[in-house]
């Protein structure tokens, strides 16, 4: 998993080189990193160890994604939000060469200091499962 993740910042600092911005990386670019990462993931992970296992995926400051993202577009799904939260998605849905499940379950915590959508608990309930405020 270390590797992967060190292949993963390779990447993307190859493609930033030009730029120095990963504000600057094309949308093509972005979706061709996200999708190694999952291929990569996938060859790791096949061998059938953790199929009965849920994975825990914990997304911290995720209110830098909620800055990047126009919360108010129509496609709210190829924003960052939505594109981060559909990866999330598609890990349980990682399967093994024999097509078994990689996981038993996939379940999130999302954590930032800013609401996607302050006031509007249905907006919210359609994209997380539970929500709560903790306030040091």
């Amino acid at each position: 998993m270390r590797k992967l993740r060190s292949d993963a910042r390779q990447e993307l600092h190859k493609l930033t080189q030009p730029t120095n911005d990963v504000e600057r990386l094309t949308g093509t670019d972005s979706l061709l990193i996200v999708s190694k990462m999952r291929q990569d993931l996938q060859k790791v992970l096949s061998h059938g160890a953790l199929a009965s296992q849920t994975l825990v995926v914990i997304v911290d400051t995720f209110e830098e994604v909620l800055v990047r993202s126009d919360l108010q577009a129509e496609t709210l799904s190829q924003e960052p939000f939505g594109l981060v939260l559909s990866f999330i998605d598609s890990l349980s849905r990682l399967v093994s060469p024999n097509s078994e499940p990689v996981f038993g379950a996939v379940r999130a915590v999302v954590t930032g200091r800013a609401q996607p959508f302050p006031g509007e608990k249905s907006t919210t309930a359609r994209w997380f499962g539970a929500m709560s405020d903790i306030l040091n």
